[in-house]
Order: C-alpha cells, then structure tokens, then sequence
C-alpha cells in the first residue's frame, strides 16, 4: 500500500539528484580525459575567463603548471606584442557565442616567446547560455621563425639587388633592423656595422642607424683603437655573439669595453662577428640606450642571418667593383683603359660645352720606349710603364684624366680650361718630368716624351674629331725631333 505522506518521495528525489551531479561529474571527468589526447595545448576557461582547466600539453609548452594558471587568467600569457585591439576583437566575438581564430605571440613562464595558432569557442548548457570558453592552440614557433626568415631575406635580397654600392646598401640593411620586426622585438635604439679590416686597430669605416631622438656615436668608434678591447675582439673572432643585458654587470676582464659602453651611455648591446671568406673584418652592435635588452634565441639566430648576408654582401660587391675597376683600367698602371677614356672625354666635352670652357686632349707617346725593352727586357719596361704614369698623373689636376691606350701610347684629357696656354703649360711639365732619369732596380733610365695636343672646339666639336686631331699632332711632334709637344 502506498503513503500519501510526501517525505516518503525525497530519498527517490535525492537519488535522481545525486545521480544527476554524478553522471555530470563523469562527463566532466570524460571531457578532460578527450582534452588530454588532443596533440595541442587546452585552456577551459568559465565566462569570466579564470582558467578552470589546461591540459599537459599546455603545461609542457608554456613552463606553468597546473596548479600556477588554475585560477589565473590567460593575460598571464601576454607578449605585449598583440595589438590591444586584436584582444578586444575577441573577446566581442566569443562573447556573442561565435568562435575566433587567430595567431598570438605569447610569453612562457621563462620570458621567452612563442608563436600559436589559437581557435577559442563558447561552450553552451541546454539553454543556450554560454557556460565556459574552451580554447585550442597549436604551436606554430617554428613556422613563423621560418616565415621571419624568409622575409628578412627577401627584404634584403631586394636591398642588395637595388643598391649600386655596397656603402648604398648598408645604411638600408641596418635600418631594416632598426625599424623592422627583430628591432621591434628587442627594442634596439642604435645599429651599428664597424669594419676593421686593417691590421691598425682602428675602425676602417662605421655605418650607423639611429631611432628617433638617439644621438650618433659613429665618431666615437672612428677614434677608438680596438686592440684596447681585448676580450671584445677575442670573442667576436672566436665568432661569439656577445650579448650584454646589463652593461654596468660585465664581467671584470671586459673593464675597458665597459668604460667605452657607459661612455656612449649604452645600457645593453648584443653584437655579431662579421665574416667575409672566413676572415672576420667588423661586427654589428645592436644597442640598447633607453631600455635593456630583451633580446631572445630566435632574436639572435635572425640577427646572426643578417650578419651573414652582410658578410657575403660586402665580398660579392667588392668583387663586382673589383670586376667593374678591371674592365676600365690598365691592369699594369692602373690607369682608365681606351673604354673609361672615351666615356670621360664624352663628359668632359659636354661639361666644356654647358660651362662655355675648353677641354684639351694630349695623346702621349714614349720616345726610346722600345730600345729600354730591348736593353733591359721587358719586366724593366713594365716597371718603368708604372713609374711613367706615376709622374703623368703629378702633371695633372684630380678632375683631368691620364689613360693608357696600349703599349707606350698615353692619352690625357684636361677639362674645364681657359686657354690653349693651359693645355701647353700641362704639356711642358710633362715633357720636363718625363725627361729626367728613372732609377729602377739600381738602373738609370732616361726616356723623353712626343705628345701632341687638340682642342674642344677649336680643333673638333665631337670625341673621334679631338682624338685624330691629337693623334695627327703627336706624329708631327715626333716627326720633328721628338720630346717636344705640338
């Protein structure tokens, strides 16, 4: 027989509640054992966004434990390097129960930074009320090194193609890292490039870029001596990076190097060795005057990139002007071959022609060039070729041109003149240098000089009109008696 009382239906009500909370406790217990099989990082956070739950794989990415982050909010994870903005967008779209992709750079627990893929959802009860937010986030570190890397190299890559010099394309490259993401990213006020090539100690050239409102200290490392800075240098030619977070904490041994830091009022510096073939000749500073260094492995490896790229720049541009220095000199003299000649007596014609002036050309020829060959041979006539041109030049001003056509012909060209008596005054000096006794290897050598002289536009209005007038007047010159001029 059944009771009307009502107390009798609470233990039944009870079981089915308790079963309730335990059939949800089991579900719980479900849903975090899935959680930890997803090869990702988990953060279950309820509608406030304090974490509830994360799984190892959080746990083994980000250096927090459990116990640390259960509790806390994801802010914990903050870079600072993601837009306030980009947050805010979040927090909008999960909270109106949609889900947001995205990529973040985070902090681990250590300081250092990653990069993740992260998918953040609302998780709904039976009523359609948000209930926690559940977040799925791949590490993608790796990726977005790669990513850096290419395009530091592509950016560079078109800075060197763009660039006619090497000291065009430097200042552009160390702007890049002052202004570009690795700058960013570790704060840097000032770049440096010095080159020390030479045995002398002494800095060969320094380039430099500064942040707004930084003073240069380019100066400063022209007038220093870098034998001073012996555990500086030891470590760069070992091919160290030197990474200093505190410049007033340097190590005793590196009392000079600190002194010079404190001096430029330096408070962290991280420098790399620059190479070219294997020879170290200079290295990159990247310095810290406002703030320290928060300077990390991936930071260093893309900067170590960029040294390389400067090293095998330097070595390939100097090779390409070594090429292009060839093409258009004498490789004995070292003089403008028949090529730089025509093109600078093509200039110097347009200048004479703009400026109303006159510009002279001097074809020379080396009277008893020939029988010193044949007395002397012909490495005494090389070396004699190389003194002659040496005195040749002494003639001349630095905008005028002395070349060698060939053998013992010479040709000069005098720019921006007033008067024929300018070319023959030049003319004279030659004649008078010329004459005197060459000593080569203990031998006295004495040679004269026919040159024969035209002028722009007395004798010729174009290039190949100077250049036979020239040549038609030293053939009377010789024709004459030679060492003398016409």
């Amino acid at each position: 027989m059944s009771s009307n009382n009502p107390d009798s239906e609470r233990p039944k009500q009870f079981v089915a509640t308790q079963s309730a909370v335990t059939g949800r406790k089991d579900k719980r217990i479900m849903f975090y054992t899935l959680i930890e099989q997803i090869p990702c990082a988990v953060i279950v956070t309820d509608i406030k966004g304090t974490i509830e739950y994360v799984n190892s794989q959080f746990t083994e990415l980000t250096g927090y434990t459990r116990e640390e982050v259960t509790g806390a909010n994801p802010r914990i994870l903050k870079s600072g390097r993601t837009a306030p903005e980009e947050y805010k967008h979040l927090w909008e779209t999960i909270t109106s129960g949609k889900k947001w992709k995205g990529v973040f750079c985070n902090k681990k627990k250590d300081g250092s930074f990653y990069w993740e893929k992260a998918s953040i959802s609302p998780l709904m009860n039976e009523e359609g009320m948000i209930t926690h937010f559940f977040a799925i986030k791949e590490d993608i570190t790796i990726q977005k090194q790669n990513e850096q890397r290419h395009e530091i190299l592509y950016i560079l890559s078109n800075i060197l193609m763009e660039s006619v010099s090497v000291d065009e394309a430097i200042p552009k490259i160390l702007q890049t890292i002052g202004e570009g993401e690795i700058g960013r990213q570790i704060g840097v006020d000032r770049v440096c490039l010095v080159l020390s090539g030479t045995n002398n100690g002494m800095a060969d050239n320094v380039y430099e870029w500064c942040n707004e409102g930084i003073p240069s200290q380019r100066r400063r490392f022209m007038d220093v001596s870098f034998f001073a800075f012996t555990w500086w240098m030891k470590h760069l030619r070992a091919g160290d990076v030197i990474h200093i977070p505190q410049v007033c904490r340097m190590p005793k041994e590196a009392a000079a190097e600190q002194e010079f830091l404190i001096k430029r009022e330096v408070k962290s510096v991280l420098s790399f060795p620059v190479f070219a073939d294997k020879d170290s000749f200079g290295f990159i500073s990247c310095e810290n005057i406002l703030n320290g260094c928060s300077c990390k492995e991936q930071d260093i490896m893309l900067l170590r990139i960029v040294s390389e790229i400067i090293g095998n720049a330097i070595v390939r541009k100097r090779s390409e002007a070594c090429i292009q220095h060839m093409a258009y000199h004498d490789a004995l003299t070292n003089l403008p071959n028949r090529n730089l000649f025509r093109a600078r007596l093509e200039m110097a014609i347009l200048q004479a022609k703009r400026n109303k002036k006159m510009a002279a050309v001097m074809a020379l020829d080396l009277d008893g060039f020939k029988a010193v060959n044949d007395s002397f041979g012909h490495h005494m006539g090389d070396l004699l070729l190389k003194e002659a041109a040496v005195r040749m030049k002494e003639c001349v001003r630095e905008c005028d041109t002395v070349a060698r056509f060939g053998g013992d012909e010479f040709m000069v060209i005098l720019t921006n003149i007033n008067h024929r008596e300018d070319a023959n005054h030049v003319a004279k000096k030659l004649l008078g240098l010329l004459s005197q006794k060459f000593l080569i290897n203990n031998d006295k050598i004495g040679i004269t000089v026919s040159i024969g002289i035209s002028l722009y536009p007395a004798d010729g209005n174009d290039m190949e009109d100077l250049i036979k007038k020239a040549d038609n007047a030293l053939y009377c010159s010789k024709k004459e008696g030679k060492n003398t001029h016409r």
